[in-house]
């Protein structure tokens, strides 16, 4: 089971996992260079074409990805649950669009 905070369960143990780095709330246009830099945006692109191996970041989704991510507070499990779904997108919608259907 996993959780954010300590259930205080028998057996429990607890290992912290801090956020990844991540852009910025708001970033409107950023590069696809620019945000590749970012830990959690290369782990969403990694699980992502996990899931749906032609999956790439363009220019027309890089602010969605980095909203997402923004959006699920850099957390690993967040975005890897999130990722999960990406298949059942055949367009990738806009960012609050696409974390409603992704979480």
């Amino acid at each position: 089971m996993t959780s954010r905070e300590a259930l205080h369960v028998r057996g429990e143990q607890v290992f912290p996992v801090p956020p990844l780095a991540m852009p910025e709330a708001g970033i409107k246009q950023p590069s696809i260079e620019q945000l590749t830099r970012y830990e959690a945006v290369q782990l969403f692109i990694e699980r992502a074409r996990a899931v749906k191996p032609d999956f790439q970041v363009t220019n027309e989704n890089a602010p969605a990805v980095a909203e997402i991510c923004f959006r699920l507070d850099g957390l690993p499990l967040a975005i890897e649950l999130a990722t999960a779904r990406i298949g059942l997108f055949n367009v990738f919608p806009g960012p609050a669009k696409a974390l409603a259907l992704a979480v």
